[in-house]
């Protein structure tokens, strides 16, 4: 368990990756950071194909005000569908999700 003492409402955090969809072989590139973070913020990033989670894709990222970049490496066997990437901020339970088309 995490416990954070703030003076003010944290912001939501930012999600983004470079591309909305990819082909199976190549990498996507994003970046996930939390606007006017006075610190450090611990995430969890997930990803889920349809109802299948993609544990494999899965990863752990030490996040604060200035971008950090995220490497999503679509494999050749990779099932094709619509990936949903989400961040959890494990601080505030505050969740980010965006989207990725994998043909």
């Amino acid at each position: 368990s995490f416990f954070v003492l703030a003076t003010k409402p944290v912001s939501a955090p930012k999600l983004t990756l470079d591309k909305p969809a990819a082909q199976r072989g190549q990498l996507v590139k994003g970046s996930l950071y939390v606007p006017g973070a006075e610190g450090l913020h611990a995430f969890r990033i997930r990803a889920r194909c349809g109802d299948r989670d993609l544990d494999w894709l899965h990863q752990n990222l030490i996040v604060g005000p200035e971008p950090v970049r995220l490497d999503i490496p679509i494999a050749y066997n990779d099932p094709v569908g619509q990936y949903e990437i989400t961040a959890i901020d494990l601080f505030t339970d505050a969740v980010t999700k965006t989207n990725l088309t994998v043909q």
